[in-house]
C-alpha cells in the first residue's frame, strides 16, 4: 500500500490455542507427505539436528524424485516411515522438535 509492503497473519482460534499449548509444553512439528508416492531414501536419522530447508527424505511420485525438506531448524524426534514404503497424501513422515 502506497509503496509499503505490509505483512500480516490471520489466526484462527485453533491456531491461537495450539500456540498457547505449545508454549507450555515441548514444541514439535509433523512433516507430512505433500503427494502420494513411495519413500525412495531417508536422508536423516532420529536424534539428528537439521537446518531449515535440509532434505529429510526423497519421495518418488510419477517417476520423479521429490525432496521433502525440513520446514524449520530442529531435531529429528521420530521417523514414521521406512524406505520403499508407499505413503498417502498428508501422511505423517517425520516429527521434528
Amino acid at each position: 500500500i502506497n509503496g509499503k509492503r505490509l505483512v500480516f497473519e490471520v489466526q484462527t482460534p485453533y491456531v491461537v490455542r495450539r500456540r498457547e499449548a505449545l508454549g507450555k509444553q515441548e514444541a514439535f512439528e509433523i512433516v507430512k507427505a505433500p503427494i502420494p508416492g513411495k519413500i525412495s531414501a531417508i536422508m536423516v536419522e532420529e536424534g539428528q539436528m537439521v537446518e531449515e530447508g535440509q532434505v529429510l527424505l526423497l519421495l518418488e511420485a510419477m517417476k520423479m524424485q521429490n525432496e521433502i525438506r525440513s520446514p524449520r531448524r530442529g531435531k529429528v524426534r521420530e521417523i514414521l516411515v521406512t524406505e520403499e514404503e508407499q505413503v498417502s497424501l498428508n501422511q505423517d513422515l517425520v516429527i521434528l522438535e
